[in-house]
């Protein structure tokens, strides 16, 4: 829907990334040169006049209590919401580096893990950040599981607090801890207050971590304003944003008009061919950097003719792949793989569909489809051109097979409700844009392709007991032997490529326009449109 957007109103533009590589800007070319629940923190006051940063994204945030949050969400939590550990920028000399743990340990067979906490932190509450605070927050995350990303937290039997700043991790089987406790989603540490308040709550717009910021206002749909916490532990400097305000943007173009416009400061996923032009403008910077997204077309096993492995594979044949990717400019690259190329696990040698009608003719004669002669149904998320540019290009090569895609651009939310109804009803294609929930090649492994009860991001409706065997043991092999277990992961990638529950189309980087009177933009690809404000500055 198209949201009238207010000049007198200032958003904040913040995404995630975590801040641990300097990003570098991409130069012009020369062509394109009890539901009454208590209110949440007054508050701090900002200086008279307040430093704001304006943030552009096409998507709403779904789910704002922590352990439900799984889709837009972490630009805003990973402002409130601080983790034990941080994920370092990919080439850094450590893995990982301290958040709110100054250092951790496990034992022999990573059954046990202990981490020893910062002293002299506050919650947003005034809450004192303690061993009991982390015991609360994986207590809260533990008894939600099933919700958002919590599945992670699984293999937790008993949080342990040894003092009131060592806490200890039991688990019912061997965990990289450190690993997930770095993640995005499902890591933030909450104040022990507010775990027992209502999911509303939270999806009002409020937010009580010891993070910079906490969230001001929230108007679904429509807007999301954090305000700083003075008290925040880590400090404050001048020029340093004072609030951040998300705008909630679905039209690309008046996204796009309010970046060039010099209403927004920060603008995400500009599409390819706009990347040129925006970069040519003096008032804005651009940064292409490397993420852990790809796109895939999930494929819906559970219905004919999809459930047959013969047709899907003839599909993934059907794919234009060389045009889409030119179509990007070559911003994108191909996928190999169910892993992107920038996370451990990714298999360089793992086989690639092509563009072949041929093969895919013979295949859809082998599986009682000679002359196609049915019908695909693909939802896809309209506001998002680079969907709807694969959706067009994809059109002509299937009706030349007898099959027609009848295609629905909608928002994103009610793509995912269809989805999660019936399978045997559902859509038969749903593309799928994927970053880590923890940067570990199990977790799309897990998330997409592992046998659900109920469908949640297993739109392909895939279940099969080998391969989810496989890596669930690479999972518990990634602590004691990392390259055994990013072998099995390859493995089990090759298992997939071949029964083809998904077409892997491509990897991209995160784009960012900014304006170019803010420094400090760092970009972390296992952090995906997170800008860390606390990091970044400006000169206005």
């Amino acid at each position: 829907m198209h949201k009238s957007i207010s000049i007198g109103i200032i958003a904040i533009v913040v995404l995630g990334l975590t801040l641990v590589g300097c990003a570098q800007p991409v130069a012009p070319t020369k062509e394109a040169q009890d539901t009454t629940v208590a209110p949440a923190p007054t508050p701090t006051e900002s200086p008279a006049e307040a430093k704001i940063a304006t943030y552009i994204t096409w998507q709403d945030f779904i789910d704002l209590d922590p352990a439900y949050a799984f889709a837009s969400e972490p630009p805003v939590l990973n402002q409130c919401y601080e983790n034990l550990v941080w994920y370092n920028h990919p080439g850094s000399e450590e893995v990982l580096r301290p958040g709110l743990a100054t250092k951790w340990e496990s034992n022999e067979d990573a059954t046990v893990w202990t981490f020893y906490l910062r002293e002299g932190v506050e919650f947003q509450d005034g809450t004192a950040f303690t061993a009991e605070a982390v015991k609360a927050t994986f207590d809260y995350y533990v008894s939600h599981e099933g919700e958002g990303c919590t599945w992670i937290w699984g293999a937790i039997e008993k949080m342990e607090v040894v003092d009131d700043y060592t806490v200890k991790f039991h688990l019912s089987s061997p965990a990289a801890v450190d690993l997930m406790a770095s993640g995005p989603y499902c890591a933030g540490i909450m104040s022990p207050k507010v775990v027992d308040k209502p999911k509303e709550w939270f999806d009002s717009g409020h937010c009580v971590g010891t993070g910079p910021y906490t969230i001001e206002s929230f108007e679904r749909g429509q807007r999301l304003v954090m305000t700083r916490f003075e008290g925040y532990w880590g400090g404050w400097q001048e020029n340093q944003f004072d609030k951040l305000a998300y705008e909630v943007v679905e039209d690309q173009a008046v996204g796009l008009q309010m970046i060039e416009g010099g209403i927004a400061d920060f603008y995400r996923d500009a599409p390819a061919d706009k990347i040129a032009s925006l970069a040519s403008m003096e008032h804005l910077s651009v940064y292409v950097q490397p993420s852990m997204q790809h796109m895939m077309f999930m494929l819906n096993t559970t219905k004919p003719p999809l459930d047959n492995k013969l047709v899907r594979q003839a599909i993934a044949y059907s794919f234009p792949y060389d045009q889409y990717i030119e179509r990007t400019e070559e911003f994108y690259t191909q996928s190999r793989g169910a892993v992107p190329q920038t996370l451990w696990g990714h298999g360089e040698d793992l086989y690639q569909y092509q563009y072949d009608p041929g093969k895919a003719k013979e295949l859809l004669a082998q599986a009682g489809y000679p002359d196609g002669g049915f019908t695909l149904e693909l939802n896809f998320m309209a506001n998002w051109p680079q969907e709807s540019w694969a959706v067009e290009l994809w059109a002509i090569p299937l009706q030349e097979l007898g099959i027609e895609l009848e295609s629905r651009g909608m928002a994103f939310e009610s793509m995912w409700e269809l989805a999660q109804a019936d399978p045997t009803t559902a859509q038969d294609i749903f593309p799928v844009i994927w970053w880590p929930s923890w940067p570990t090649p199990y977790d799309p492994l897990f998330s997409l392709y592992h046998c659900e009860d109920e469908p949640f991001w297993n739109l392909s409706y895939y279940c099969n007991p080998d391969f989810d065997a496989m890596i669930d043991g690479a999972n518990e092999l990634t602590v004691s032997d990392r390259e055994a277990a990013e072998q099995m992961f390859i493995d089990a990638q090759e298992y997939l490529i071949d029964d083809c529950p998904a077409i892997f189309v491509c990897d991209f980087p995160e784009v960012w326009v900014v304006s170019s009177d803010i420094e400090g933009i760092l970009v972390n690809p296992a952090y995906p449109y997170v800008v860390f404000f606390h990091e970044v500055t400006t000169t206005r």
